[in-house]
């Protein structure tokens, strides 16, 4: 059974289709009437709009297929598809526009503006408001790409008929044919949105860092236990609106037994999931010394000296295993550290100095949830 959100992408996307479907038929009756490349390549836009929505239901009815053996997360990551599929055909429609009109300005044609070709211009950009509010509203709702997608380009479109129509009320009152390079200038806004449109998606597809709003919710839901005294390397993956996975470290007492932690680890997992939609599918345990104040003051010590180093934001997961005279401890860095082997070695340097007894064992990670 088709989920909600699905029911409403395909509800919107039909929308879409019937209404650049008419808008295509009209501007094209239209634009051969006048002569017009401007209104022409408008006219082809709403049928790579048209075009578009239909991805945009195929993705849609795709995503929400079942995980299989080849897929144990899903399809949800197909919707990302659908959205670089529609940045594709609307960068295509722009730079064949692009070449259309530059013919035109090479060899100008005669124009038949009138009247009605004016009330037609002013129609199309209207419904195309609409039509684009109406996608965006839906698609930020629904957190659509394909659908947001759709929406600006249909913004694109009613700018490209305002252009349009300045040439042709230009052409009408100050017989001057700028025309051609209207036509050259809607192109290059449709080029924008796609380029736009496949830069967004390729980001998503490469695995854009989450919101911070989501990883703060994440923390913020997991940091309501009381037994958890902090929470990092949060990692989220997103295979899909409605598939979120994560994983995150956490700090619990040292004293606690493995029944206990097995019974928080649930218990953070259902709360998760309820708060953030977020299935968390591993929380790694990372002891804190709670029985030895020398422990804290260490601690306390050790952090002002690796946060001190270049490069390193701060420092988690500290242990010390007075048995095996070791220190460990995670330190997180920049993302353009350039030397992470060096950033390594100061640290561990650093701390012998103050703690030469002591074995030191220093895990670097960047910090993945911002």
């Amino acid at each position: 059974m088709k989920s909600d959100r699905t029911k409403k992408i395909i509800k919107t996307s039909l929308v879409g289709i019937l209404g650049n479907v008419f808008l295509c038929i009209f501007k094209l009756g239209v634009g051969l009437a006048a002569n017009s490349i401007a209104i022409m390549i408008d006219a082809v836009n709403n049928i790579s709009d048209a075009l578009s929505s239909v991805i945009t239901i195929i993705g849609a009815k795709l995503s929400m297929k079942d995980p299989d053996r080849n897929h144990p997360f899903g399809y949800g990551r197909v919707e990302f598809l659908s959205a670089l599929v529609i940045g594709a055909i609307i960068l295509y429609v722009g730079v064949t526009g692009a070449v259309e009109s530059v013919q035109r300005i090479i060899t100008p044609e005669k124009h038949e503006y009138t009247l009605h070709v004016i009330v037609v211009i002013v129609t199309a950009a209207a419904a195309k408001i609409g039509m684009g509010l109406y996608a965006l509203r839906h698609g930020r709702e629904l957190d659509s790409q394909a659908l947001m997608a759709s929406g600006h380009e249909a913004f694109d479109d009613a700018m490209a008929s305002a252009a349009t129509l300045a040439a042709a009320l230009v052409y009408i009152y100050m017989h001057a044919d700028i025309e051609a390079y209207v036509g050259v200038v809607i192109s290059c806004l449709i080029i924008r949105t796609g380029i736009k449109i496949l830069r967004e998606t390729i980001n998503e597809i490469l695995g854009e860092r989450v919101s911070v709003e989501l990883a703060s919710s994440v923390r913020e839901s997991i940091l309501s236990f009381p037994e958890v005294g902090d929470v990092f390397d949060l990692v989220i993956h997103n295979y899909g609106k409605e598939k979120l996975y994560g994983s995150a470290y956490i700090e619990v007492p040292e004293g606690l037994k493995a029944s206990w932690i097995d019974n928080l680890q649930r218990a953070i997992s259902k709360k998760v999931l309820e708060d953030t939609g977020v299935v968390m599918l591993g929380l790694s345990i990372y002891a804190v010394n709670t029985r030895d104040e020398r422990a804290a003051e260490m601690e306390e010590d050790i952090r002002q000296t690796v946060t001190g180093i270049d490069k390193v934001l701060r420092m988690n997961g500290f242990y010390l295993d007075e048995v095996d005279k070791e220190i460990r401890f995670n330190a997180v860095i920049d993302f353009d550290t350039a030397d992470k082997a060096a950033v390594q070695e100061a640290i561990k340097d650093a701390v012998k100095q103050k703690h030469h007894d002591y074995e030191v064992s220093v895990a670097l990670e960047y910090d993945m949830a911002g």
